[in-house]
């Protein structure tokens, strides 16, 4: 006999744990807006964008997975099918997009932040930074190659 909640994590496991293509990061993310009203802007606002206090509920209402029912926003709106696919389609291209740039500017030892090209890289705790404009690069050990 499976264990359920083993087969629910590797039928439905998170793309950053394995290498997705990009229609299942579309799905994965389409689902995540599904459940989430669209003007929710994160807890690090106090209103929402549609003015609306978040305090001293709190987001509940605004996502479906903790939503109780206790608190019912009269603004609360959720995506179609058609405008989360679209956004997630965006997000996607515009990630693809960003992660690309970043890869084409670190192959060409230049500055991933600003494009400048630098001299060398210096580890500094668990970041590396380029020189000369000092930005971080990412987090991790510079290899020896570098």
């Amino acid at each position: 006999m499976t264990n359920d909640t083993n087969a629910h994590f590797t039928r439905n496991a998170h793309p950053i744990h394995k290498r997705a293509t990009f229609d299942e990061r579309v799905t994965y993310r389409k689902n995540d807006l599904l459940g989430v009203c669209q003007n929710f802007n994160g807890i690090s606002h106090r209103v929402c964008a549609a003015g609306v206090s978040y305090w001293p509920v709190g987001p509940q209402p605004c996502i479906q997975q903790y939503d109780t029912g206790k608190h019912v926003c009269p603004l609360r709106q959720f995506p179609t099918e058609e405008e989360a696919h679209s956004q997630a389609v965006t997000e996607e291209k515009d990630f693809a997009e960003a992660m690309a740039q970043w890869n084409n500017r670190h192959l060409n030892h230049e500055c991933v932040e600003c494009g400048t090209p630098y001299e060398r890289l210096r580890q500094v705790g668990q970041c590396v930074y380029a020189d000369p404009c000092g930005h971080r690069q990412y987090q991790g050990r510079l290899s020896m190659t570098a």
